[in-house]
Formats: structure tokens, C-alpha cells, sequence
């Protein structure tokens, strides 16, 4: 599964914003595959945000997905059902 995270995470970085919410949405279920106490989650968790604050200036629709995601992570909970209403 880290192997799965490095070829996702450099495309948080990504100039379109649905390559960034796909790969924020992948990150979030290998997140909820790994153990919250290693220090891969932490690392991964970490480079989440910045992406997220990012896309909060493009379109509106963006923005909610956005802060959804953000959201969710700020109150840790588990987000799977949130990707049905997507």
C-alpha cells in the first residue's frame, strides 16, 4: 500500500483540480488501510492539506468537495460514505 501512496501522492500537486480530488480520495482509503500509530500515516495525512487550501480558490463546486474532504479529516471520521454521494 506505500508503494500505491508514493505513485499517488505527486499528484496533489497537479494543476487539474479533479486529478487532485481523485488523488485526495485515493489517499483517504489507503488511509483507512494503514495504522493510524505509524509514521507513514502521519507523513501522509500531513501532505493532505496544502491541496485542499489550494483548491478552496477555484469554482464553487470544487470548493465543496473541498471542504467535505476537509472537513471529514478535521473531525476523524470515516469518510467511505461520503464517496457514495459523490
Amino acid at each position: 500500500m506505500c508503494r500505491i501512496a508514493e505513485r499517488v501522492l505527486p499528484r496533489l500537486a497537479h494543476a487539474n483540480a479533479a486529478v487532485v480530488l481523485s488523488a485526495v480520495k485515493v489517499t483517504i482509503k489507503l488511509l483507512e488501510l494503514l495504522e493510524p500509530d505509524s509514521d507513514f500515516f502521519a507523513s501522509v495525512q500531513k501532505k493532505l492539506a496544502p491541496p485542499l487550501v489550494t483548491l478552496l480558490s477555484a469554482e464553487p463546486e470544487i470548493q465543496y468537495v473541498a471542504l467535505r474532504y476537509s472537513l471529514f479529516l478535521c473531525n476523524g471520521l470515516h469518510i467511505s460514505f461520503i464517496f457514495h454521494l459523490i
